[in-house]
């Protein structure tokens, strides 16, 4: 699935703020990029083919089939990209564009996702994922979830591929904690987790499930070409304007290496309630 058009996102996330205040209001995203087929039910309603720029309403059922890939663009700047035979529901979604504080809670049924978070991930409890595994939190960044062992070839895992923690609890006790970037909740057969670095042919068979086939343009009905790119204002915005070099921002910094050093020795260090920076729950990949 190509990127969505700068344009687009700021259209929809402008109809978006409009609604986003609402107690009354039942939409709360909408599709910014689809690969058909994709369906959304609303409650009560009938299945609906889903194209671009369509309203998602509060507690509508998402689910693709083998071809189908969709994100969902909410309000507050967070995204979901829905791959093929996935299952997504927003179940509820509180947006405060005046206090900058989001929350979601949405059931994964099923399938391959990509979770980017917004406002909801740096709001501190802001990310509720019900999951096959259990329920998942994200504070400050992006993950995959995996939950399609037959259709992936890998087993149920959750990445953590930029920010600051991912949960995993049950019944209310939480199983594994990640705060570094790179490294995977995976389930064995005996669906316990796991916690190992994130293996490479991982993230090469979600890139190919994630990032759309060829001949796939996310839904939009005219395709940009390099003639309407030169007509338009985005040469003197970006790819047009001089570089400036000494103003790059600041990187976050590394997790200390000497804790992941020590991470794959003692086991316990990184038990359940402690900073896990490689290995929450033995036994480590």
């Amino acid at each position: 699935m190509r990127p969505v058009l700068p344009i687009l996102r700021a259209a929809c996330l402008a109809a978006l703020s409009i609604v986003a205040g609402s107690a009354v209001a039942q939409q709360v995203g909408v599709t910014a990029a689809v690969n058909p087929a994709a369906r959304g039910t609303p409650p009560g309603g009938q299945a609906r083919t889903l194209t671009i720029g369509q309203s998602v309403i509060h507690n509508e059922h998402i689910d693709t089939d083998a071809r189908g890939l969709l994100q969902v663009l909410l309000a507050d700047g967070t995204t979901f990209t829905v791959g093929p035979n996935s299952g997504l529901t927003i179940d509820s979604f509180v947006y405060d564009p005046n206090k900058g504080t989001a929350k979601i809670t949405a059931s994964l049924s099923k399938g391959v996702f990509r979770f980017i978070g917004g406002k909801t991930s740096k709001t501190p409890d802001g990310v509720q994922l019900n999951t096959p595994v259990g329920t998942v939190g994200i504070r400050g960044g992006i993950a995959n979830l995996v939950f399609d062992p037959q259709q992936t070839g890998i087993p149920p895992h959750i990445d953590l591929v930029y920010g600051n923690s991912i949960q995993l609890w049950r019944d209310q006790q939480r199983l594994a904690r990640l705060y570094a970037n790179g490294y995977s909740i995976w389930f064995g057969p005996d669906g316990e987790p796991h916690v190992r670095r994130t293996p490479k042919e991982w993230l090469t068979i979600l890139q190919g499930l994630l990032g759309g086939r060829s001949g796939q343009h996310g839904g939009a009905t005219h395709l940009p070409t390099n003639s309407l790119v030169e007509q338009s204002t985005l040469p003197q915005s970006n790819s047009g304007q001089t570089p400036s070099f000494g103003s790059f921002p600041t990187p976050f910094p590394s997790p200390d290496t000497t804790i992941l050093q020590q991470g794959g020795q003692d086991h316990n260090r990184n038990s359940i309630g402690e900073p896990c920076y490689y290995c929450c729950d033995g036994p480590c990949g």
